[in-house]
């Protein structure tokens, strides 16, 4: 699996963002998967303490998911989220790993429908 690359100053996986999560995606090449492992810190809850905020959550599944795209190392093709549906099913836990994993569901060369998901 190889990293893909991550910014400056990105709140997920910037390098120099001194709140950030500093995450990291490999691609997993031979199961058309990116995936990224993170511990959200306790800062990241709003009011219910051990759970994260749903719009970080939903931070985490779009990167994610919008990453999927990359998995064959095409980091020139860049995308933007036009539309984000996310489906809460259980609560996030603070201060314990996750995997997050993204993949791609249909791609054409100008749009691309991909999904993600928290474990």
């Amino acid at each position: 699996m190889n990293k893909q690359p991550t910014s400056r100053t990105c709140i997920l996986c910037g390098r120099e963002n001194s709140i950030g999560l500093k995450m990291k995606w490999l691609n997993d090449v031979e199961a058309q998967m990116v995936i990224s492992r993170v511990v959200i810190p306790a800062p990241f809850n709003n009011g219910y303490p051990g759970l994260t905020h749903g719009g970080m959550v939903a931070a985490l599944l779009d990167e994610t998911a919008i990453r999927a795209i990359w998995i064959n190392g095409d980091y020139d093709n860049v995308m933007a989220t036009k539309d984000l549906q996310v489906n809460y099913r259980h609560p996030t836990p603070t201060n314990i790993e996750l995997t997050v994993t993204g993949w791609v569901i249909e791609e054409t060369a100008t749009k691309a429908v991909v999904a993600s998901i928290i474990q």
